[in-house]
């Protein structure tokens, strides 16, 4: 067939057909094949782009086009003929290959072949390796359809490898976009406290599933990039730190411009290699290294940027097995990152923005209120001096007001949360001294969209300019008031001297009235000598401007002279120049000067009278000036110290002190004090000195000898340290209490005593060391009381607790005394444990004795009791023998011998049990454990109860393990099985049984058990079993006597052995008497 003929389009028409309906599984098998004829048959399969197999009845293949031979590499010579099975078997992956699976293959192809209905298409898909190793994932569809030859097996293969790669990157595109969501709302949950830097390594590399991811950090100010947070096994991260040793330090890099335009130029950059990042240049064999140890195949370089501004870089290394995130989805992660990181720095600089503005605000001359709409105070930058904040805070801002003002400041508060139109506002307030201020206040809305929200409140202290602006306004008249006022005389003259103003002052001072010297010229009431000087004084005024002061005597009216002073200065009065001046009589000046004069002499006398040295220094320690009763005080001579700075003068140690201490008098204006000692001669002398302020930038120091101060001193100290020695040499505890009960001093004695330093005592009172609930702490205070106020001694037993929590008795003596001169409660305490012990061990014994002397009474009383009735039918039953013995037949005289020998039998039984319970309380009987085996012992020691159980007709069997060993006292134990089981026997009805068992239980001890079906015992008897001060003696059930001494015994001996023995009963219905051997220790 010729391509482009007829017929050949019209099979490719075919081919074309039959390939859609099977790949959109179409139509039915039979359907499909209908439309050929065998030879288009042969044709489609040749032609088809779909791999084609057909096997036929026995699972052979028959058919195997050129479209399967291109996709599985198998050509169709190498697969007709072969099993379907084994071809399929070839292109299974690897990991599914054994002949189990191969096997499994064979039997489900041959009975779809044999057993699936005609037509019936099964599609799946199937992942399989073709010859040259490519591994890939195939739609398969298979089905049956019947020929003349048999059932033929035809399936289709179609390559849908590259569909599953695009849905799986679809795939991974929706996760990657979810984690970015997620991401996103992460990041606005974020506050300035959390490490955003950490948040976003960490999630790039959860995106990317990168190896390690490092965050560096952009500082635009030194332009610097360094890192803040690494994702990477801490194992790594040694080595790589390791391994870069002396590169470490380019791992903070300076962004050079070059390298700031290549990191701003692309936001994600692959790279090969370390060496081919645009910062971190760390050189080529130490990035292989690096690249090495990561296994990692490539780098992804990340810039955060935001409108080209960098402001941080992440390096990613990704292994060779990671698939690569969409690069889309990572650049908006990228971006979104940046846009955070842009956020985070803006609110860092709105943070260190809102800091520096409250500092600015906290430190301005004004006060910055912010108010509410009711005009309650918020915030205030300060407050006016000697309020706090917490008493302004929460006010309104009216309270502080004269209450006139507050109509005119509450219209402006409404006027600005209305109209949002600032408001300006005087008003005056009272000061925290009493003083009114007047204030200048800017009230100013805070407008947040349309809404006035708050307002601001700036509060400016006018005080000063009000005042000037009413001083300015009443001068005239305050100067008037003044001038009149004024205890000095105001004048003002003209420049000739003439007067032109007086003010009343005139007649007080000269006696003269205001208009008998208006008009004359003040040198009329000058002396002559006077003259002169007052001219040159106008001269100075007048033609050189100068204030001028001149000191005169002048005339009084009534003709003597008074001493005054002379102020003048040059002012301008309607634009002519005139002087104007004061006139003080300074006549009680004078005399005050004299009197001062007077003092200094009194003073200078005083001084001659002080024993101490004096210097004064000045702010350098230059001694200015001196003072000493006698220049034989100083070691030197005057002119030699005089003007010189201490360093020349005094040894180093002193001037270290002397300086020190000018320096902290000269800096806080406050005195003080300091000693030193210096050597004269051969004899080592002490010294004190004071240091106060004196005048301008001097100390004045005042020095004494203090050396037989001192020697007083250091005899006292010797007194206090042989009263200490004494103190604390006293073995018992000796407390020092003040009156309210207080520890103020405790000596060895007490710190032994409680394990407490004298530190801790002091200041704490006795309910700090008293045992808890053990003594009665008011009647304890109230006796001390009484010993402070009577003087008499007292005594009492008082139960303390030690440091390390132990508790333990003292007898306490307590007296009043002096310490120190101070009264105080002496408190001697002696620890009486040993004495509380030994009178407990006597008391112990003491209850020890009477319970012996209980048992023995009670020993005594079952001898009466139980010796009493078998020796009262045994001397019956000779009584009988004797009177009737020649009456009584021969069965007569038997049955009361055995009478008698039954009762000689439990004589002797109850003899022997005392005669043991006699020496195991005086210890008369040996104890010797060793190891044998149990089952022998016990059928040995039951023996002779066995013979008393046969006639009884109580049957006693044995559950004992044949290798049952145990470590005891032969004798004992025979003894306890013995008892034991004559008990069990004796109070068990005829044709009852007895079941003597042993058991090994916890640690290898053993528990051995009697049972009985006998009368059993009731709680109340139970109770008062193995105690010999307890009557529990009762007879048996055919009338057997019982002591209850053999259970008594029992018990002893079960406790030489360590061991529990009980019993356990329901009344009638049988006992279980139990008791344990431990093993060997």
């Amino acid at each position: 067939m010729e391509k482009g003929s007829p017929t050949y389009h019209k099979l490719g028409k075919k081919v074309l057909e039959f390939e859609d309906m099977i790949g959109d599984h179409r139509g039915t098998a039979s359907e499909n094949f209908a439309l050929l004829n065998p030879e288009e048959y042969k044709s489609i399969i040749e032609l088809s782009v779909v791999g084609i197999l057909i096997g036929d009845s026995q699972g052979k293949i028959i058919s195997w086009n050129n479209a399967l031979e291109n996709l599985t590499g198998i050509r169709q010579s190498e697969a007709l003929g072969r099993y379907i099975w084994d071809v399929q078997y070839q292109l299974s992956l690897d990991e599914v290959k054994n002949p189990e699976f191969l096997s499994t293959l064979k039997i489900s192809l041959i009975r779809t072949i044999n057993e699936s209905a005609y037509w019936q298409r099964l599609v799946f898909e199937q992942k399989i390796k073709s010859r040259n190793g490519t591994e890939m994932t195939v739609e398969v569809s298979s089905f049956v359809t019947a020929t003349q030859d048999g059932n033929w097996f035809v399936a289709t293969f179609r390559d849908i490898s590259t569909q599953k790669n695009a849905e799986k990157a679809l795939a991974l595109q929706n996760e990657a976009l979810s984690k970015l969501n997620q991401f996103s709302i992460e990041l606005s949950k974020l506050s300035l406290e959390d490490s955003m830097e950490a948040i976003i390594t960490k999630r790039i590399k959860e995106f990317t599933g990168a190896i390690g991811v490092v965050f560096s950090e952009y500082n635009s100010a030194n332009c610097t990039m360094t890192p803040k947070h690494i994702e990477l096994d801490a194992g790594l991260l040694e080595k790589i730190v390791s391994m870069l040793d002396k590169h470490v330090h380019k791992i903070h890099t300076v962004v050079s411009d070059y390298m700031y335009h290549e990191l701003t130029s692309c936001t994600i950059r692959v790279c090969n290699s370390l060496s081919e990042l645009s910062f971190w240049p760390i050189p080529h064999s130490v990035g292989v290294a690096v690249q090495a140890l990561l296994k990692a195949e490539k780098f992804i370089e990340v810039a955060y940027l935001v409108e080209g501004k960098l402001y941080g870089a992440s390096l990613l290394a990704l292994g060779k097995q990671q698939n690569d995130a969409p690069m889309e989805v990572l650049e908006n992660f990228v971006s979104l990152s940046a846009a955070s990181l842009r956020r985070k720095r803006a609110e860092e600089a709105l943070c260190k923005s809102e800091e520096m503005l409250r500092t600015i605000t906290e430190n301005a001359a004004d006060i910055i209120m912010e108010l509410d709409n009711q005009g309650t105070i918020l915030y205030t930058s300060r407050v006016l001096q000697g309020y706090r904040k917490e008493d302004v805070i929460g006010k309104n801002f009216c309270d502080w007001t004269a209450t006139e003002y507050h109509s005119v400041m509450l219209q402006a508060l409404h006027c600005v949360f209305k109209n949002a139109i600032p408001q300006t506002y005087q008003s005056r307030a009272l000061g925290i001294n009493r003083e009114i201020r007047w204030f200048s206040s800017n009230l100013s809305p805070v407008v947040v969209g349309d809404e006035v929200t708050n307002a601001v409140l700036i509060v400016s202290d006018i005080t000063e300019q009000k005042q000037a602006e009413e001083a300015l306004r009443e001068s005239e008249e305050n100067y008037r008031v003044i001038a009149q006022s004024s205890i000095d005389v105001i004048f003002i003259i003209d420049r000739f001297g003439k007067q032109l103003f007086l003010n009343n002052s005139i007649e007080r001072v000269l006696g003269y009235k205001v208009e008998e010297a208006i008009g004359r010229s003040f040198i009329e009431f000058l002396p002559k000598d006077s003259i002169e000087g007052y001219q040159s004084l106008l001269e100075n005024i007048f033609l050189h401007k100068q204030i001028g002061n001149f000191v005169t005597k002048v005339y009084h009216k009534d003709g003597y002279l008074i001493d005054v002073e002379i102020n003048l200065k040059l002012v301008k009065l309607k634009g002519e120049n005139v002087g104007q001046g004061t006139l003080r009589d300074i006549s009680a000046k004078k005399r005050a000067d004299e009197e001062l004069k007077n003092s200094l002499e009194r003073n200078q006398a005083l001084l001659g009278a002080n024993p101490d040295l004096m210097f004064v220094f000045d702010s350098n320690c230059k001694i200015v000036d001196f003072h000493s009763e006698s220049h034989d005080q100083l070691l030197v001579k005057p002119e030699l110290f005089l003007g010189k700075l201490v360093e020349e003068i005094l040894p180093h140690e002193v001037v270290v002190i002397t300086r020190q201490k000018v320096g902290s008098v000269l800096e806080t204006g406050n005195a003080d004090y300091s000693t030193y000692e210096l050597k004269i001669g051969d004899e080592l002398k002490y010294f004190e000195s004071r240091y106060v302020p004196c005048g301008q930038r001097e100390v004045l120091s005042i020095v004494r000898d203090i050396t037989e101060q001192r020697k007083s001193e250091e005899s006292l100290n010797v007194a206090v340290e042989s009263y200490l020695d004494i103190f604390n040499s006293v073995s018992e505890a000796i407390f020092l209490l003040d009156e309210s009960g207080t520890f103020i001093d405790v000596n060895k004695g007490a710190e032994n005593m409680y394990g407490y330093s004298k530190q801790e005592f002091v200041g704490q009172s006795p309910a700090t060391i008293a045992a808890p609930g053990k003594n009665n702490l008011d009647e304890i205070q109230k006796l001390l009381n009484r010993v402070f106020e009577t003087g008499l001694p007292s005594y009492f037993v008082f139960w303390a607790v030690r440091k390390n929590g132990e508790i333990f008795p003292k007898e306490v003596f307590v007296n009043k005394g002096k310490y120190f001169g101070k009264e105080v409660l002496i408190a001697t305490a002696r620890d009486i444990t040993e004495q509380n012990q030994v009178e407990e061990r006597i008391r112990a014994k003491n209850d020890e004795l009477q319970k012996l002397n209980s048992e023995k009474d009670k020993f005594f009383s079952i001898i009466a009791h139980d010796l009493r009735s078998p020796f009262t039918a045994f001397l019956g039953f000779t009584e009988l023998m004797v009177q009737d013995l020649p009456s009584l037949r021969f069965d007569n005289i038997q049955e009361i011998a055995l009478l008698m020998r039954d009762s000689a039998t439990n004589l002797h039984r109850l003899l022997e049990n005392l005669l043991q319970w006699s020496r195991l309380q005086r210890g008369m009987i040996a104890f010797n454990p060793e190891q044998f085996l149990l089952q022998p012992k016990i059928k040995s020691g039951t023996q002779s109860v066995m013979e008393i159980a046969n006639k009884k007709g109580v049957e006693i069997s044995f559950d004992i393990p044949d290798d049952l060993m145990v470590f005891a006292d032969n004798n004992m134990i025979e003894s306890v099985i013995g008892n034991l089981t004559s008990n069990a026997v004796k109070f068990t009805n005829k044709g009852g049984k007895v079941l003597i068992s042993a058991r090994t239980i916890l640690d290898q001890t053993v528990e051995i058990s009697i049972k009985d079906t006998g009368i059993g015992l009731n709680n109340a008897m139970i109770e008062k079993l193995f105690r010999i001060d307890e009557f529990t003696s009762r007879t048996g059930t055919d009338g057997e006597p019982s002591t209850g001494l053999g259970l008594i015994l029992c018990k002893d001996f079960v406790d030489r052995h360590e061991g529990k023995i009980w019993a356990e009963s329901i009344e009638g219905m049988g006992s279980t008497f139990h008791f344990t051997l431990p093993p060997e220790k």
